[in-house]
């Protein structure tokens, strides 16, 4: 089963090609699967993978899809590839006799910071939620006519974007704004403008970035929970019942901006998590003009809960039913502002560089661009039609 692509492109941040944490899966092994994976940058300080957690964990995800049986459903796909990643914690050192320490497992005892003991990689990572491999995809499913959004990859529909925006990522976003604003209020700068050549405006050395450090370490603690916190990621220890959200795309240009996405409530067993009943219910009330039902629909395996129609899929699995035809974009959060074309997402991309250079005003995250670096963060994008 294969399909045509219209367009991608992969590149790292940095030049070497082999430190690019994202990754392209398309038509590899005809089994009608798309995708984009985007290994998490690691917090970690134990340096045990090589090169880097990401792109181990952006290729034993790879390795999963070319695996999967072309009819594998969403949850099928979450169980394949957080098995994928527990099978690498269970082979890749305790074959070799050694735990996440480097200390030899047949012979007991403490490393000197008291943090780790004599045993198995998958032990550690239980308990170390930072040293695990992480990663974000978004994967399309020709046979079953959908997009699965797993963490923050993005997809974009007819040109309708769909947001993914963790809400801890805004809260560190701000948090790093307020921290680089603060920084240049203390020296004599602070009366100047940014200039407008970010070459000459960016540090190297990003002090803001270093200041919100312990608490994106931190943010590891909310990996695939529920809560307004919570978020999903695979690390090998997802929820086999974290909740789906299923999304209508709006079709027809006459559709308004605001109402391009409807959001449909399939079934809610639980209410999320730091909600009472009530309070979900008037939620639900409150926007019931703007939810509809589509047999179109993807029907989740398990639980699935609604979300206003200005949210994102923050925090959730998002499932999206597309039809014979339909343009559809596959992307990493590399690109901020992603466009119906890679040119345009790339002049996005280029005029944010130029715009915002620190990331802090028009688009706050918790890191920013950097002379020695290709961007921010690295960048992929895959256009095909369904």
């Amino acid at each position: 089963m294969r399909i045509d692509i219209a367009e991608q492109r992969t590149l790292g941040k940095r030049e070497n090609a082999r430190l690019n944490e994202d990754g392209i899966y398309a038509n590899d092994c005809g089994n009608g699967f798309i995708a984009v994976v985007d290994g998490v940058t690691s917090k970690s300080t134990a340096n045990i993978w090589n090169p880097t957690p990401g792109v181990v964990a952006k290729d034993t995800i790879l390795a999963a899809l070319r695996r999967a049986h072309p009819e594998t459903d969403l949850r099928g796909m979450q169980r394949l590839i957080d098995g994928a990643l527990r099978e690498k914690y269970r082979s890749d050192m305790a074959a070799a006799g050694i735990n996440a320490c480097g200390t030899d497992t047949r012979v007991e005892g403490n490393s000197e910071n008291g943090t780790c003991t004599g045993g198995s990689l998958l032990d550690h990572v239980r308990n170390h939620p930072n040293d695990r491999l992480q990663a974000n995809a978004v994967i399309y499913s020709a046979a079953r006519h959908e997009i699965w959004l797993f963490g923050d990859c993005q997809a974009m529909v007819n040109g309708h974007a769909i947001p993914t925006t963790k809400r801890v990522d805004v809260l560190l976003g701000e948090l790093r704004s307020f921290a680089w604003h603060a920084m240049r209020l203390q020296g004599p700068q602070d009366r100047q403008s940014l200039s407008d050549d970010w070459q000459g405006s960016c540090d190297s050395h990003d002090q803001a970035r270093d200041m919100i450090m312990p608490f994106l370490r931190l943010q590891s603690q909310f990996a695939n929970r529920r809560g307004e916190y919570g978020y999903f990621v695979f690390d090998g220890f997802t929820d086999p019942e974290y909740p789906i959200q299923v999304i209508n795309v709006a079709r027809g240009e006459s559709e308004p901006p605001t109402r391009s996405l409807d959001w449909a409530l399939k079934e809610s067993p639980r209410s999320p998590a730091g909600s009472t009943e009530q309070e979900t219910r008037a939620k639900a009330d409150s926007s019931a003009s703007l939810l509809q039902s589509s047999e179109s629909s993807p029907q989740p395996s398990q639980s699935s809960i609604w979300l206003s129609a200005q949210s994102s899929t923050s925090g959730v699995i998002g499932a999206v039913s597309v039809r014979p035809g339909d343009d559809v974009v596959l992307a990493s959060d590399g690109y901020p502002i992603m466009r119906p074309t890679l040119a345009e997402s790339e002049q996005e991309l280029e005029r944010l560089r130029r715009a915002d250079p620190h990331l802090v005003n028009e688009f706050r995250t918790t890191k920013g661009f950097t002379p020695e670096l290709r961007s921010f963060d690295d960048r992929t994008y895959i256009r095909f039609a369904a």
